[in-house]
């Protein structure tokens, strides 16, 4: 859909690596805890599931990895409204028991804890990584949430979409 709507959006945990490959059929863009060191590819990371990383952007040692990497291409990302945002690993609020999308299972407390908390830090250094480049770059255009605590998790993401939400509906004319 987002190919051929003449305004188009995109807000996902994973952006940036397409916006600046298909100049012009965004309005606007986002990314939701998104990891963009693509030029040095984690295979664990990469792979999800039954997935094979590879089937994304070829070997690892290629040059399909850097060629996504927005970080590698900040100077070719489109000067259009994004919306970027990433934690800290530390559990916040929606980290607990009670928390509703974890309805008191002690393993998906772990598993957000460790897993989302490992992956959220991790996507905290990359979103440093691209503010640095793309600040460095005079971009203006990106607006970055650096919430203080939180996983890589639903809530966080639900929040997220909220408050990015004014800069999209604008973008789109709605």
């Amino acid at each position: 859909m987002w190919a051929r709507a003449p305004r188009s959006t995109r807000t996902r945990s994973a952006s940036g690596q397409q916006a600046g490959r298909h100049l012009g059929l965004l309005t606007v863009d986002g990314a939701f805890s998104y990891y963009t060191d693509w030029e040095r590819p984690d295979p664990g990371l990469a792979k999800s599931g039954d997935n094979n990383g590879v089937n994304m952007w070829g070997p690892y040692d290629g040059p399909g990895w850097p060629a996504h990497d927005p970080v590698v291409n900040a100077d070719k990302l489109p000067r259009i409204p994004m919306y970027i945002t990433t934690a800290t690993g530390i559990p916040g609020p929606y980290d607990t028991l009670a928390d509703p999308r974890i309805g008191n299972d002690v393993t998906d407390f772990v598993l957000q804890l460790v897993l989302g908390g490992g992956i959220e830090a991790a996507t905290r250094h990359c979103t440093t990584q691209l503010a640095d480049k793309t600040n460095a770059l005079g971009m203006n255009n990106i607006r970055y949430n650096f919430k203080p605590a939180g996983t890589h998790s639903w809530g966080y993401w639900e929040d997220d979409l909220h408050d990015s939400w004014p800069m999209i509906a604008a973008s789109l004319g709605v």
